[in-house]
C-alpha cells in the first residue's frame, strides 16, 4: 500500500471514529449535490455539538468568573448582584453564537428558512442566526437604519421597495 492510500485509509478509519464524513475532511465530493450536503450537514452537526460543548464547558465558566471579578472590585455596578441569585443569573447569562454554517446553495438555504418561518416551525431571530451567525436584532436595526438613510437621500433600493410593502 502506497504512502498515499495509507493516509487517506487512516482519516478514514479516524472520520468513522468520530463520526465525521470522510468527504467533509478531506475536501473531496465525488458524489451528488443532495449527497455532499448530507455529508456537509453530518460534519455541521459534529462541529455545533463541540462548539456547545466548548463554549458551556469553558467559555461561560470564564465569562462567569470574569464579571464575579468585575463585580467584586467595582469595575461593573450591578444592584444586586452577589445577594440575590436570580439577579446574578440573569447577568451572567449568555448564548454563544458562531460562524454560520456555509451554503452550497444560498437560494434554497433562505427559501428553506422562509417556509419555516411561514409554518411556524422557527422564528426569525433563529433563522436569521442559523444563516448569518448574527444576532437577528442588531440585523434588524441595521437594516432600519440603512433602509431610513437611503430613504432620505433619495436612493431606490429593490430592498427598500420590497421592505416598505411588507404589512405585519
Amino acid at each position: 500500500i502506497s504512502s498515499p492510500e495509507f493516509a487517506k485509509f487512516l482519516i478514514s478509519i479516524s472520520c468513522m471514529g468520530l463520526t465525521i464524513p470522510f468527504e467533509a475532511i478531506y475536501k473531496f465530493y465525488q458524489s451528488s449535490y443532495s449527497a455532499a450536503r448530507a455529508a456537509i450537514n453530518d460534519a455541521w452537526n459534529y462541529f455545533l455539538i463541540e462548539r456547545q460543548l466548548i463554549a458551556y464547558n469553558f467559555c461561560s465558566p470564564i465569562f462567569r468568573l470574569w464579571l464575579d471579578e468585575a463585580v467584586a472590585t467595582g469595575e461593573l455596578d450591578l444592584p444586586n448582584y452577589f445577594n440575590d441569585y436570580l439577579t446574578k443569573e440573569s447577568y451572567s447569562g449568555n448564548r454563544w453564537i458562531g460562524d454560520a454554517q456555509r451554503q452550497i446553495d444560498p437560494v434554497k438555504e433562505i427559501n428553506a428558512a422562509i417556509s419555516r418561518i411561514n409554518a411556524g416551525l422557527s422564528t426569525y431571530s433563529q433563522e436569521c442566526t442559523q444563516l448569518t451567525g448574527e444576532n437577528w436584532d442588531d440585523t434588524i436595526q441595521r437594516l432600519s437604519n440603512e433602509l431610513k438613510t437611503k430613504k432620505d437621500l433619495g436612493v431606490w433600493s429593490p430592498i427598500a421597495s420590497q421592505a416598505d410593502s411588507i404589512t405585519f
